[in-house]
């Protein structure tokens, strides 16, 4: 064999290696290729599944507010028998009702008031005075600026230099018992500003921002983690016949009312707002929503509220606030 046979057959041995080497990394980019078209197909009929299941628990929730408004009784805290929706593979698998939520929760609260009554019943099914009510307010817009306002700040500056994602809140606690006066209900009326400071502050009594001490600025235990911060009034007037009205200045705020007895238990709310809590599902994928619904469109409110000559007219801007009562 000579030199020139020799480097032929090398050339030949050089070409399979190389013709082997690219059907390897051709068929890798097809393999990779076919997998990322796989994954994306998967995700697209996930996403697609996963609005069923959406539309599915939306259905379950619209079924039992339906049933809600007709006075029936077809849901409860107990999970509701499964449903189909178009086939069996679309179905909701579980509705549950609680007209009796432990918290009442309004999102987004602004500088106009939320007003509302609060009425507290025990595990017996009693109706009862609160022994302490708890105001949780949180973000509920996020911008570039810190959760809570820094220790030592003092004043209240124009809203551009709010520098802090939860408002200033702003609570009345107004209880009304029989025969009551405009002077005995001033005096009782609780109204207190929620200030979102960095530090740990004090719980309060209701005395202590009623009648003369109308006003008082109360910080909140804020909470980093929860981007919330919460006060506790310790009731000290038996009155289960209460209103509250909320409202946030510089930023939106949402609100969160819970309260406990003497014991320290959860104590429910009653006529107020209803918990719908919802879950669809499709093939393997579930998707769960929980909203809360008004039990009634409006409320009656006792006559000392309303009657005689309550001024209750004040006004807040930017840069100050006016009472504009005579």
């Amino acid at each position: 064999m000579n030199r020139q046979e020799s480097a032929d057959q090398q050339d030949g041995f050089v070409s399979i290696v190389v013709c082997i080497v690219i059907m390897v990394i051709l068929s890798l980019v097809t393999i990779g290729f076919a997998k990322i078209m796989a994954r994306e197909q998967r995700q697209a009929l996930d996403r697609q599944l996963s609005t069923q299941a959406f539309y599915a628990s939306e259905s379950g929730v619209n079924d039992a507010r339906a049933d809600m408004v007709a006075g029936g009784s077809s849901y409860t805290q107990t999970c509701s028998p499964a449903t189909d929706i178009v086939e069996s593979s679309v179905r909701i698998t579980c509705v549950m009702l609680n007209k009796e939520p432990t918290s009442v929760k309004y999102d987004s609260v602004s500088t106009s008031p939320k007003a509302f009554p609060l009425q507290f019943k025990n595990n017996t099914g009693t109706i009862v005075a609160p022994d302490t009510i708890t105001i949780t307010w949180s973000r509920a817009v996020s911008v570039e600026s810190n959760d809570f306002r820094a220790s030592g700040s003092t004043g209240w500056p124009i809203r551009n230099n709010w520098q802090a994602n939860l408002g200033l809140g702003k609570v009345y606690i107004i209880p009304f018992n029989n025969g009551d006066t405009q002077d005995s209900l001033l005096t009782r009326t609780g109204y207190m500003l929620l200030n979102p400071i960095d530090s740990i502050g004090a719980n309060t009594l209701l005395s202590d921002i009623s009648g003369i001490n109308q006003g008082k600025v109360v910080n909140g235990n804020c909470n980093s983690s929860t981007q919330s911060c919460s006060v506790t009034v310790q009731m000290n007037v038996a009155s289960n016949n209460l209103f509250m009205a909320i409202s946030s200045e510089y930023q939106p705020s949402n609100f969160e009312i819970t309260a406990k007895d003497a014991g320290g238990n959860d104590l429910k709310i009653i006529g107020l707002q209803a918990v719908i809590d919802s879950t669809g599902k499709t093939t393997d994928i579930l998707r769960r929503i929980q909203v809360r619904v008004p039990l009634v469109d409006s409320f009656d409110y006792p006559n000392a509220a309303i009657a005689g000559d309550v001024c209750k007219l004040w006004i807040t801007s930017p840069i100050n606030s006016t009472n504009t009562c005579p």
